[in-house]
């Protein structure tokens, strides 16, 4: 019926998968609109906007868009002018499509601001989180080693092209199908939401509230220029949170959200955050915010305790080394690496999907 016709299209829009082709391989199948009426959808750019997917920093919002040849996309309006700039840079340094960044297709300006058309990507690593947190620790950070992985990759290619992006969090890291090259029945990761991306060397110096301090590295807390070593840091406490679920200090940003307007609520807040995050990486496991969790792996706290040590080290960045201590295989080409964990995704996290 119209209900399970509702939930397939709903599938084939988390995946990405092209609704007209979906249209053309079964013809008799009817689409299923969430409101009676063609009339009653926003158009921008010659994009039927079809509901709300997402919401940015600062009042951007993300939306399910669909092509006239019925191909879903995502369309974020209004979509600030960095981050706008940052995509095309982005796209143009790229020799082919840049690895786990999400294919621009348009941009322009709807009634004075400006929107951004990329390929329409799944469902958030969140959702990911959700589905493996009953299953036992060792499989959890099996699956968590190969997500951390690819995201290393991902953000040294990012950061190769000049940008560090200031806001890794599980809701800027979506799952979507691999590229055509690994494999188009295959799941792979992409960074999205690139509105406080700075370039790198050279960028400005941010707050510290700025950003999810949820998962932001702990020199994050301070004004400074971030760095590569930010971002990974920020990964590794986003793999934790995976690990073992909600980190002592979400209840503590929970409680200053309410007031959040207030400065001062959130100079405290973000200092009592980098503390906590401290505290954990100067005593591990017998940290008094950690007794409520679960062990966390030795390979994981070394993680964390390199990228925030290394941070203000002027040598190169060794994604390799971190890799390394998440199972990353040496001798392996970026290449030889990258298909390797995507199948490796393919074995052990997609049948929990």
């Amino acid at each position: 019926g119209a209900s399970r016709s509702r939930d397939l299209y709903g599938m084939l829009e988390l995946i990405g998968y092209p609704l007209q082709r979906f249209k053309s391989t079964f013809p008799g199948a009817a689409v299923v609109q969430d409101n009676p009426g063609e009339g009653s959808y926003l158009k921008i750019g010659g994009i039927t906007i079809r509901r709300q997917i997402g919401q940015g920093f600062k009042g951007a919002r993300c939306y399910l868009g669909e092509q006239s040849d019925g191909t879903c996309v995502a369309l974020k309006w209004p979509a600030p002018m960095d981050e706008v700039a940052t995509m095309r840079e982005i796209a143009k340094k790229a020799h082919r499509d840049a690895l786990g960044i999400p294919r621009m297709l348009s941009w322009g300006t709807y009634q004075g601001k400006s929107y951004l058309v990329t390929e329409l990507l799944g469902s958030p690593l969140s959702n990911l989180f959700e589905r493996i947190h009953a299953r036992p620790v060792r499989f959890r950070w099996l699956a968590l080693r190969i997500v951390g992985r690819m995201i290393i990759r991902r953000l040294m290619g990012f950061h190769n092209r000049g940008f560090v992006h200031c806001d890794i969090s599980p809701g800027n890291i979506l799952m979507g199908r691999a590229r055509d090259a690994i494999g188009s029945t295959q799941l792979a990761l992409y960074l999205i939401d690139f509105e406080l991306a700075q370039k790198y060397p050279g960028g400005t110096k941010v707050e510290g509230n700025i950003g999810s301090s949820e998962w932001s590295s702990i020199r994050s807390a301070d004004v400074v220029e971030r760095k590569p070593e930010d971002d990974l840091e920020a990964l590794g406490w986003v793999l934790l949170n995976g690990l073992i679920g909600t980190l002592p200090w979400f209840e503590w940003l929970g409680s200053a959200y309410r007031d959040w307007d207030s400065k001062w609520i959130r100079a405290q807040a973000v200092k009592q955050v980098q503390r906590g995050k401290r505290r954990v990486l100067e005593d591990g496991h017998t940290a008094a915010a950690w007794r409520r969790s679960v062990g966390m792996p030795e390979e994981l706290l070394t993680f964390l305790r390199l990228c925030h040590s290394t941070a203000d080290n002027p040598a190169p960045t060794d994604y390799a080394s971190l890799a390394f201590l998440l199972g990353g295989k040496a001798g392996l080409s970026d290449q030889e690496a990258e298909q390797h964990d995507v199948e490796a995704f393919a074995r052990h996290v997609m049948p929990v999907l």
